[in-house]
């Protein structure tokens, strides 16, 4: 493991923030043709101001990266990496190393005797959703 580079990125604060349901409405069109959701540049930029790393992290395909770029810069949304952060220590198995995760979709961890009930409230919300984003995928899948 590189120490130098760990030590660097545990001094850095890093914020993953998820692409789909969090900066845009989550669906599968092409991230060209979807909308920003609300307060999403001036949330962006006060991190960026006070001084986090910015890292867009999506489960979309490589071939799509390209557009997410091209729409975040078109919206003037401040951004550092897509899918990487250079300071993670290597080899990584492929989770992405930071401080904090902004994702519609997560379940903050407490402890054990309370995970099971906050996965089943949060798949709850998700339900409640889903039908929208099922439309979406119809209409485009």
């Amino acid at each position: 493991m590189n120490y130098v580079i760990l030590e660097k990125a545990n001094k850095v604060k890093t914020l993953a923030v998820d692409f789909d349901g969090t900066i845009v409405k989550a669906n599968k069109v092409s991230p060209l043709k979807t909308k920003l959701l609300p307060g999403v540049k001036k949330g962006m930029e006060q991190f960026k101001k006070d001084g986090w790393t910015l890292i867009i992290y999506t489960a979309r395909p490589n071939n799509e990266l390209k557009e997410i770029k091209e729409f975040l810069k078109k919206n003037d949304i401040p951004f550092d990496y897509i899918n990487e952060n250079p300071l993670q220590p290597q080899p990584n198995p492929g989770k992405l190393y930071c401080d904090v995760m902004l994702d519609d979709k997560v379940v903050t961890f407490k402890n054990w005797d309370s995970a099971y009930n906050d996965v089943i409230n949060q798949r709850k919300k998700l339900d409640k959703v889903r039908p929208k984003e099922k439309k979406v995928l119809e209409r485009y899948g």
